[in-house]
C-alpha cells in the first residue's frame, strides 16, 4: 500500500510563512534529476547505509555476536559522539522500557544496562567507569571515520582501565563500529577475539542500524591518535607525561 503525505498545511496559499506554491512546483520538477544523482551515488557505494537492511551476511554476523555475548556483560556502554551517539539513545528511547538503566536485572529480565557517553568531560566518563564492573561490561566504539578525535580519546582512557581490570582480555570487551575501507592502515600479527573479526560497516553517517561490528583493520592515522591523546591530557584524564602502551591502539 501506497504512502500518503497530506502536505496541504505547509503551503503558502494555506498557512502565513508557508512554501510558495511555485516553489513547490519547481522543486516537484528538480526532483527527479535529484533522485538520479542520489542513485548514482548510492550505485559508487558512497551511500553504503541504504542497503543495509538488504545486507543479510551483516545482519547475521551481528545476531551471531550478539547471541555469543548474551550474559557476559551486565552493562554496555557505546563511545561516540553526533549520530554514533544519537541513535543508540534514540534506539533506547524507543525500544526500551522508560529509565531502562535504573531498573533492577529481574525488572530487565537480565538484559544489559545501555549507557552512551557522548562528550570528552572527564567527570562524566569517571563517574560512569567508577560504577561499573568493567569485568562484566562491553564498550562499543563508534567513529563513521574510524579516527574522530574525541571518540579515540574515550577509548584510550577506557582501553586503559580495561587493561588494568582484565589484563589482556579487554579486547573481548571491546566491539568497534567504523565504515568498510578497502585497504587496512595497520595491520596486526596478534590473535583476535571472535568480537575482532567481525566485518566494517558500508560507508555510513550514522551507523546504528548495524550496532555491531569491527574495525580492526581501520585504525586512524598516527596523527589523530596523538591528537586523541594531547586532548585528554589537557582534559586532565591522562597524565601529561604519560606514554605507556595502555594508551595505544591493540
Amino acid at each position: 500500500m501506497a504512502i500518503q503525505l497530506d502536505y496541504t498545511n505547509m503551503l503558502a496559499d494555506v498557512v502565513d510563512g508557508g512554501v510558495p506554491v511555485a516553489d513547490w512546483q519547481q522543486a516537484e520538477k528538480e526532483f527527479g534529476a535529484l533522485r538520479a544523482q542520489l542513485g548514482a551515488l548510492r550505485a559508487k557505494g558512497v551511500l553504503g547505509f541504504l542497503d543495509l537492511p538488504g545486507d543479510r551476511s551483516l545482519a547475521q554476523s551481528v545476531i551471531d555476536y550478539a547471541k555469543n555475548a548474551a550474559g557476559k556483560f551486565d552493562d554496555v556502554i557505546v563511545l561516540g559522539i553526533g549520530g554514533s551517539a544519537l541513535g543508540p539513545i534514540a534506539i533506547r528511547t524507543a525500544l526500551l522500557a522508560p529509565n531502562w538503566n535504573a531498573l533492577s536485572g529481574d525488572e530487565r529480565k537480565g538484559q544489559p544496562r545501555l549507557h552512551v557517553l557522548d562528550n570528552v568531560d572527564p567527570r562524566t566518563i569517571s563517574a560512569l567507569l567508577q560504577r561499573l564492573d568493567l569485568r562484566r561490561s562491553l564498550f562499543v566504539v563508534t567513529s563513521k571515520s574510524g579516527g574522530t578525535a574525541e571518540t579515540m580519546a574515550q577509548y584510550l582512557v577506557v582501553r586503559e582501565r580495561l587493561t588494568a581490570a582484565v589484563g589482556d582480555r579487554a579486547r573481548d570487551h571491546l566491539v568497534f563500529i567504523s565504515r568498510r575501507r578497502k585497504r587496512s592502515r595497520r595491520s596486526t600479527s596478534r590473535p583476535t577475539s571472535a568480537a575482532a573479526t567481525a566485518c566494517s560497516l558500508p560507508l555510513a553517517r550514522y551507523p546504528p542500524p548495524s550496532l555491531v561490528s569491527m574495525f580492526r583493520q581501520c585504525w586512524p592515522a598516527p596523527r589523530t591518535w596523538r591528537h586523541g591523546v594531547t586532548l585528554m591530557r589537557w582534559q586532565g584524564i591522562l597524565p601529561r607525561h604519560s606514554r605507556s602502551s595502555s594508551t595505544r591502539p591493540m
